[in-house]
């Protein structure tokens, strides 16, 4: 078989077997009988299982119409001009009368109404057959509302029955209940052309007018309305969680959803290329195509090595890192010397530091004098240290007077540091405490007895602790300087 093949595609027929022929003929003609019984239509599906139903104005009423909708299988409701009402039915049976609010109009508004119906017989085909799809209904129904009123159907009513539809306005006291003729009809047509009234209405609400001597802008401007109308309408089915729960949600009003796509139009250009056809627009071809997003760049940056693991091993130990330093290095550079020297936050020494941002007078490890090393601008600047300063004695701690302040030794600003961090950890639960190595406590000489205990090494105390009893620390810091 692949040498008749191969015959056929370099012309030679005569090499070509009578076998392969007659294999070849017999599928065409099996695809040519197939073909005659059922086209094949793979591009091609039925989405709707019958064609729609829809509600128009009067502005396109008359037998014409009706008779093309009917025949194409279409169903439409429709309310009818006096000058258009059908030809077929005699005039003096239908409200055809311009009439005025007097009683006896009034009355008549509750009378059955006027129901005409006409079948349309399918036509028959020069084969003998029928085409069922050129039948149609059509009804019409006439009745007496605020004037004379006539709604004209195809393919739409099943039946026409007179009821009453009960309406209600206010509360209480001045509530009125009072009842408004209806029928089959007037239902059909009201519940239906009522969302025309309804997006005419968030049209109008849109406000995408302005004067203008180029005539298309109004049609586009229309356009523009009705797609942020339909929209907003599939923005708020999403919102109920019909389609998706995780997009359940309280939706915004329709002003908020106008502004938020004003704001995203103005802020969005098609040479970002998100949306089909941005691509195709005059300022995306403009650019250079090696310019264009989604292209590969010559110079691509290499990923970044850095990962976390390197992160957390350089932080181990403190080996390297220690954290964001960022509000550090802001006060640091604002940290400025002074001429003349002032009482340190931290320690109440002279010092000629002083911290702009804070406002404090800081040791910044003088190099010289009987100050040098200290480290009170760090130790102001730290969490662990909040409340333990001179300044803070009176401040943050609540005391009545900066005397009875005493500077805080080794084992103490331990104590403080965890209880400051078992504060941070209970505030933040994503807080997760980290066990270091902390270096030995040395060993404190032993000071007078005070009204309090002092606490076990290791354990959390409250700094208000230390000054409950501020005459006790003032003895003890008398006797020390003793």
């Amino acid at each position: 078989m692949m040498e008749d093949i191969r015959a056929l595609v370099d012309g030679q027929e005569k090499k070509i077997s009578p076998a392969f022929v007659e294999e070849v003929r017999a599928q065409v003609q099996g695809q040519e009988a197939a073909s005659t019984e059922s086209p094949p239509n793979k591009f091609l599906c039925q989405i709707f299982p019958q064609k729609p139903h829809s509600t128009w104005d009067n502005y396109f009423s008359g037998d014409r119409i009706m008779k093309w909708l009917g025949e194409n299988g279409f169903g439409a409701t429709m309310t009818c001009r006096r000058d258009r009402l059908p030809k077929d039915i005699p005039i003096q049976y239908i409200h055809h009368k311009k009439t005025d609010t007097a009683q006896k109009t009034k009355v008549a508004r509750f009378y059955h109404p006027i129901v005409a119906r006409k079948i349309y017989a399918p036509k028959s085909l020069e084969d003998g057959s029928w085409d069922f799809e050129k039948g149609f209904d059509r009804v019409h129904v006439s009745f007496q509302s605020t004037s004379s009123c006539n709604i004209t159907t195809v393919n739409a009513l099943n039946c026409v029955q007179r009821d009453v539809e009960r309406r209600e306005h206010g509360q209480g006291n001045t509530k009125r209940v009072w009842g408004i003729e209806m029928n089959d009809a007037r239902h059909l047509y009201l519940d239906t052309y009522n969302r025309i009234d309804s997006i005419d209405h968030l049209i109008k609400n849109c406000k995408l007018s302005y004067r203008t001597w180029k005539y298309w802008h109004a049609p586009m401007n229309h356009a523009k309305a009705l797609a942020i109308v339909v929209a907003y309408d599939i923005y708020l089915e999403c919102c109920e969680g019909g389609l998706d729960e995780d997009w359940r949600m309280q939706p915004c009003t329709f002003w908020e959803f106008r502004e938020q796509l004003s704001l995203r139009m103005l802020k969005y250009s098609p040479t970002q290329l998100v949306y089909p056809g941005d691509s195709k627009m005059r300022v995306s071809t403009q650019v250079a195509k090696k310019r264009r997003p989604g292209r590969p760049k010559k110079n691509a940056p290499k990923p970044n090595p850095i990962t976390k693991e390197v992160i957390m091993n350089l932080k181990k130990n403190g080996k390297r890192l220690c954290g964001d330093l960022t509000h550090v290095m802001r006060h640091y550079t604002r940290t400025v010397t002074t001429k003349h020297a002032a009482q340190c936050a931290m320690c109440g020494e002279d010092a000629q530091t002083k911290c702009e941002l804070c406002g404090a007078r800081l040791h910044k490890m003088p190099t010289r004098g009987k100050f040098a090393g200290r480290m009170c601008w760090f130790e102001w600047h730290s969490d662990v240290c909040v409340g333990l300063g001179r300044d803070d004695f009176t401040g943050l701690m609540k005391g009545t007077n900066k005397d009875h302040w005493e500077p805080p030794n080794k084992r103490r600003k331990q104590q403080h540091k965890k209880f400051i961090e078992k504060i941070l950890a209970e505030e933040d639960p994503f807080c997760v405490e980290v066990d270091q190595p902390e270096p030995p406590i040395e060993e404190v000489e032993d000071q007078p007895a005070a009204a309090a205990a002092p606490a076990p090494a290791g354990s959390v105390v409250d700094p208000a602790q230390y000054y409950q009893n501020q005459d006790a620390y003032n003895t003890n810091l008398k006797k020390t300087e003793v």
